[in-house]
């Protein structure tokens, strides 16, 4: 019980991410009539930009680790008992990065697009060296009698 109190204060400390970057972060959408205002931003306030963007960020790594882990928790486990917590709780995650995008549309459209891209170039990767391996095994492998010796066969 002690690791669901964990994700909920997790998911308060990414709620509290969230608000602080949005508190700090320029309220003025970015058109090309409003560069002035953002390069005036950049070079007196970079500090508050910058922690801006750090709250942001590990807002959004919280919440999408927390989305992750209960999904695939809720998956394996399936729809009863802790499953259904877990159910609950990836929607409680789900729900805040949901405000977060609100909140934040464009910085959290980035955000995610670029965890998406890191997702799958992981994925391919990791399909990459699961056939070299199961290649590699194939060619390490000693063949069996009947392979080493094709005209004959065993009665």
């Amino acid at each position: 019980m002690t690791a669901y109190i964990r994700d909920l204060l997790l998911g308060l400390l990414a709620w509290w991410c969230g608000n602080g970057a949005f508190r700090l972060f320029p309220s003025t959408p970015l058109h090309l009539d409003r560069q002035g205002d953002w390069i005036a931003f950049l070079l007196f306030k970079p500090v508050e930009l910058a922690l801006a963007a750090m709250l942001f960020v590990l807002g959004s790594i919280v919440l999408g680790g927390l989305i992750r882990a209960h999904a695939a928790e809720a998956i394996r486990r399936g729809f009863s008992g802790e499953g259904c917590l877990n159910a609950v709780l990836c929607v409680y995650a789900g729900f805040l990065a949901y405000i977060q995008y609100v909140k934040m549309p464009m910085p959290t459209a980035v955000f995610g697009g670029a965890a998406l891209l890191c997702l799958l170039v992981r994925m391919l990767r990791r399909r990459a060296l699961q056939t070299e391996i199961i290649e590699l095994t194939k060619s390490t492998q000693q063949p069996s009698l009947p392979e080493a010796f094709p005209g004959k066969r065993r009665i």
